[in-house]
């Protein structure tokens, strides 16, 4: 960032004191960063359980939610069609019209509405993958893809989440995982919820309660296709898809 004069360039910079505290970078940039740039992609605040000692006590997890980056996304046109409906307007039709062959398709849930308008359903798939850091230090990277993108990793997964597994127990990636599946239902109905994962109303003044019941993108949705795990087991959180090691 040598010789950069944008003000976003200088925020960046200032992040953990400059560098000398990265253990406060994630804090500081959504306290200076995120909330000086509406237009940016919202986080999702969850406060989700973690071991402490002999007992469990509470933490904040902070989560980009799938529907609402899909929203995200579909404010411009050719991004979302590079990096999410596929290379070619037919993608998603031609993915589609070959699930019947497999025996996954046979018991997904959304194959009624799959099947009703196979171009506007974009298949998306799920990666956990566990990361390394800090030498023996590993955190797991949630994140979601097209399947019809054929892009690069870095141009076609949207992180959901990184959790680190230090603390984390079978109720910690529950939780998580019960955000993950409320997002994705959203996603296969194509609207803005009214409610949050808990069911609880969305506070008066908020964006999100402004954009309740609201298209996501113009009527294009989304169907979980894929999930593709590495030592986490999907499985045991009720995804119910095509699962690939």
């Amino acid at each position: 960032m040598d010789g950069s004069s944008a003000q976003g360039s200088k925020l960046l910079a200032g992040l953990g004191s400059r560098g000398k505290q990265p253990g406060n970078c994630a804090r500081d940039f959504r306290r200076q960063v995120l909330k000086k740039y509406d237009s940016l992609l919202p986080t999702y605040e969850v406060n989700v359980p973690f071991a402490c000692g002999n007992g469990m006590t509470t933490g904040k997890q902070y989560m980009h939610l799938p529907h609402e980056y899909f929203a995200y996304l579909h404010h411009w046109p050719d991004e979302f069609e590079s990096r999410v409906t596929g290379a070619t307007r037919n993608s998603c039709a031609d993915f589609w019209a070959k699930a019947p062959l497999s025996a996954w398709f046979a018991s997904h849930p959304a194959r009624p509405t799959i099947e009703s308008a196979p171009g506007s359903v974009v298949p998306v798939r799920l990666y956990g993958d566990d990361a390394s850091y800090q030498k023996l230090r590993s955190a797991l990277v949630l994140t979601w893809s097209s399947v019809t993108c054929r892009l690069p990793s870095m141009q076609s997964r949207f992180l959901i989440t990184v959790l680190p597994l230090g603390d984390a127990t079978d109720e910690t990636h529950k939780e998580i995982y019960t955000v993950v599946q409320w997002s994705f239902k959203h996603l296969l109905s194509g609207f803005y919820p009214a409610v949050d994962h808990l069911g609880q109303t969305w506070p008066a003044s908020s964006w999100r309660s402004r954009a309740a019941g609201k298209p996501l993108a113009g009527g294009v949705i989304a169907a979980l296709a894929q999930v593709l795990r590495d030592t986490i087991q999907f499985k045991s959180y009720n995804f119910v898809c095509h699962a690939s090691s």
